[in-house]
């Protein structure tokens, strides 16, 4: 899978697990709902340190995509992909470390149901 494909595949499951979450809540809590997932599961995986290096990398990655990219009206993306670009970028890194596959088994099960932890992992 390539790393479009992979970054188009987990930009669809975050943005239909974020509608889900909406359908209940207002958006602001929908968002936080869904980082808290996504971050309890990937805590329990990596332990407190894993997640938070796991940040840190997003962050230094998205600073410097953001000073390179100028944005235009014609590539401007809507207000959801906006809200799920940071859980994208936690994505795309992780699909980069475990590889897509697994990736996707973990994003998909952090949206599902955050309190069983996906297969081969433990509970910290």
């Amino acid at each position: 899978m390539s790393h479009q494909d992979f970054s188009a595949q987990a930009t669809r499951l975050l943005s239909r697990a974020l509608a889900a979450e909406r359908a209940g809540a207002s958006a602001a809590s929908a968002l936080e709902t869904l980082h808290a997932r996504i971050g309890l599961t990937l805590t329990r995986l990596t332990g407190p340190d894993g997640w938070n290096a796991l940040l840190l990398r997003v962050r230094r990655e998205t600073s410097k995509t953001a000073t390179t990219r100028a944005p235009s009206a014609a590539s401007r993306e809507t207000e959801a992909d906006d809200d799920l670009r940071p859980l994208v970028a936690v994505a795309e890194i992780l699909g980069r470390l475990v590889g897509p596959t697994l990736a996707m088994q973990i994003l998909d099960q952090a949206c599902r149901d955050p309190d069983e932890t996906p297969e081969g992992g433990h509970h910290g």
